[in-house]
């Protein structure tokens, strides 16, 4: 069975960036962890990598730890992404959840459009790809 990633986008604030990453997350406070949420464009999980194929076009940049992944790419990406390329393209999948069949659409568990609708399409954001595996 594939477990696929979980994908975390986020608008980047350098202020509140020093701020957390100055901490370990074990540490945060609530004040650390509504700072991060203000900051969660969206979440969601998908079988597929994604944005791998831009980075060969010099459109994403990318940096690769243990199990995840941080991405920067241009907000109209992501929009593009959550709003035309959600489909299932795997082999069809059971779980308890219920059955994937190739060409569903995959539904983000999170989306902040008020957030998303302040962004301009040319601002980076940054992409957290993590493999649930």
């Amino acid at each position: 069975m594939e477990i696929g990633y979980g994908y975390t986008a986020k608008r980047l604030d350098p202020e509140i960036d020093e701020k957390l990453g100055s901490t370990p997350f074990g540490r945060w406070t609530e004040e650390y962890k509504e700072l991060n949420q203000s900051l969660i464009l969206a979440q969601w999980d998908k079988l597929q990598r994604w944005p791998d194929a831009y980075l060969k076009e010099g459109l994403v940049t990318a940096d690769h730890k243990m199990y995840s992944s941080v991405f920067r790419l241009p907000m109209r990406m992501l929009v593009q992404h959550l709003s035309n390329d959600m489909k299932h393209q795997g082999p069809t999948i059971i779980s308890e959840g219920g059955i994937t069949e190739p060409g569903d659409l995959i539904r983000p568990t999170y989306i902040n459009h008020i957030l998303i609708g302040r962004c301009d399409l040319d601002e980076i954001v940054e992409v957290e790809r993590w493999d649930n595996g």
